[in-house]
């Protein structure tokens, strides 16, 4: 094998060579590629007046097809606001559904806060009560112990009347 350029390697040559046939045929179609025929506006044997009314059904459909475009565009306008108002909305259903939770969680710390509260308060007047309860037991005892001294003076006052007497 001669190697003109020995640093390529040969698949390199075998690709260079493909690319080479790939557009050598590209070019030579185009070169013997023959021309379109010019596109006939009439077949033969139409009247003019024929040509005329396919024209003016032509002329119709464009009307017709610039009115489709029209409620087209109106059409496509109007699902555009829909969507951009449906968005809107739920954005606004989604702050108020945060604003919702928010304050939910804000009435949920109030309600632990009197719980607790009440509990506590609960607590004070369970031993106000216990407190009460202790004091009566205590004026009760007080109440005894001032009768049992009124009975023993007025047993001494007897006594004194009677000692007096003799």
């Amino acid at each position: 094998m001669i190697e003109l350029w020995p640093s390529i390697e040969p698949w390199v040559f075998g690709s260079i060579g493909a690319l080479a046939l790939a557009l050598g045929g590209a070019v030579l179609r185009s070169a013997f590629a023959t021309v379109p025929a010019p596109v006939r506006t009439s077949l033969p044997g139409e009247s003019r007046a024929d040509i005329e009314e396919l024209r003016n059904k032509l002329a119709g459909a464009d009307m017709k097809l610039a009115d489709l475009q029209g409620q087209l565009s109106a059409a496509t306008t109007a699902h555009d606001a829909q969507r951009a108002e449906m968005v809107e909305q739920r954005q606004r259903a989604e702050r108020q559904v945060q604003g919702a939770q928010a304050e939910i969680e804000r009435l949920s710390r109030e309600l632990e806060a009197e719980k607790s509260a009440t509990a506590e308060l609960q607590n004070k007047l369970k031993a106000a009560g216990e407190e009460g309860a202790g004091a009566r037991a205590k004026v009760e005892a007080l109440e005894r112990l001032v009768e049992g001294v009124r009975a023993r003076s007025r047993q001494l006052a007897e006594e004194l009347k009677k000692l007096k007497g003799e």
